[in-house]
Order: C-alpha cells, then sequence, then structure tokens
C-alpha cells in the first residue's frame, strides 16, 4: 500500500494522534487509519474499572441462607425469644436466635405432646 500525499483529493481527512497531537497521516475513507497504542490501553484501564466497581458495589455477595421463609409470631414469643437471647454470649440477632431455639428443637429427643 503506497503512503497517501498531501495532493490526494479534497475529501481525504487529516489525522492527529490521540496520544501526542503529531500528524499520523491523510487518510481516504476506504483506508485504514492507524491508531495509538494509547487509545487501547485507556480503553483497557476504563473496561477493568468499570467490571471491578460493579463486582464491587452490584454483584450480590453469596448467601448463607439462600431460602427465605416468612413467618408469624405473636408478642409472647417475641418477648421470649428476647429473652432467650439475652442470656446468650454474644447476643445473637433476632434471626440467628430463631434460627438456633429451631435447631434445639428438632435436636431434643422429646416427643411433642400430641392435641387431644
Amino acid at each position: 500500500m503506497r503512503p497517501l500525499r498531501q495532493t490526494e483529493p479534497v475529501h481525504a481527512m487529516r489525522t492527529r494522534s490521540l496520544s501526542h497531537g503529531l500528524p499520523l497521516g491523510w487518510v481516504r475513507a476506504e483506508r485504514e487509519a492507524p491508531t495509538s497504542p494509547r487509545l487501547a490501553y485507556v480503553l483497557y484501564v476504563k473496561y477493568v474499572v468499570v467490571n471491578s466497581a460493579y463486582a464491587i458495589f452490584y454483584m450480590p455477595r453469596p448467601e448463607i441462607y439462600p431460602v427465605k421463609k416468612v413467618i408469624g409470631f405473636d408478642q409472647e414469643m417475641l418477648d421470649a425469644i428476647d429473652e432467650w437471647r439475652r442470656r446468650q454470649t454474644p447476643i445473637p440477632t433476632v434471626s440467628d436466635a430463631i434460627r438456633r431455639l429451631i435447631e434445639i428443637g428438632l435436636k431434643s429427643k422429646s416427643k411433642p405432646k400430641s392435641p387431644t
């Protein structure tokens, strides 16, 4: 491919390097223009920064308890759970307290009273 000269047609465009502002040459629409290596680096850095920020701020953390259930409590039961929590060291959250109490209940050997 021969280099373009400044005597090329008027529709030819003059391009400039993104890195230094130095002219690269005359370019017509059907020819490829050389690009700056700095452009590729800048685009790569932007890609890395955006993907890292997305991973940090928008990706959910892995869940310890992926299945969620909604259950209702009366005030007496909530007071009993809070009382049990106060006796524990360190004090667990309400959710952890309910999980532990359910585990304790499931592990107990005694059979529940049958309704009559």
